[in-house]
């Protein structure tokens, strides 16, 4: 069977798991039910959704919003993705061209083995950081902390030493 097939079967066949999981059934984690309901099943509509109509780029400004990182790599080209985040973190430093080891959020749209250095880097010293990856790449599988809270489209993955390692397929 074709991979790409079988992977459409099988977002399929876990989509009541994922509705589930979407209103916060299931999720026993304080930070994850809050995550889940505040953040990524928020309705209400932001000062910023005037200029910003996709909904996963509402999603990333929802997110930036909630985190409010200081300093933000962002390794993607997408011009509305990065006016989503300069709306949601004015304040905050943007690199862009350089990803700087000290950003408190990454925006990606895959990883690199530059971007696994920092990654495994942080992850050794137990240093707090997000990454946005603009795909379904599960790129923290030896990391033993930490959320993530995706879908086939995106995955958020919040890398705090306090949480557990836990995975949550929420729909959008």
């Amino acid at each position: 069977m074709n991979k790409t097939v079988k992977q459409k079967i099988q977002y399929f066949l876990s989509a009541p798991l994922r509705y589930r999981t979407k209103r916060g059934f299931g999720v026993h984690s304080p930070f994850a039910f809050q995550y889940i309901m505040n953040v990524w099943s928020e309705k209400y509509h932001y000062y910023a959704y005037s200029e910003i109509e996709n909904k996963y780029h509402r999603l990333i400004f929802r997110t930036i919003n909630y985190l409010r990182p200081s300093r933000i790599a962002l390794s993607i080209d997408d011009p509305l993705m990065e006016r989503a985040i300069t709306l949601s973190a004015p304040r905050a430093k943007i690199f862009k061209e350089n990803i700087d080891i000290s950003a408190e959020c990454f925006v990606i749209d895959k990883s690199t083995p530059e971007l696994d250095n920092i990654f495994r880097q942080k992850i050794k010293t137990g240093t707090d950081f997000t990454v946005i990856v603009c795909n379904d790449a599960d790129i923290f599988t030896d990391a033993n902390y930490g959320m993530s809270f995706g879908n086939n489209k995106l995955r958020i993955y919040i890398m705090r030493h306090v949480l557990p390692r836990q995975n949550f397929n929420v729909n959008l």
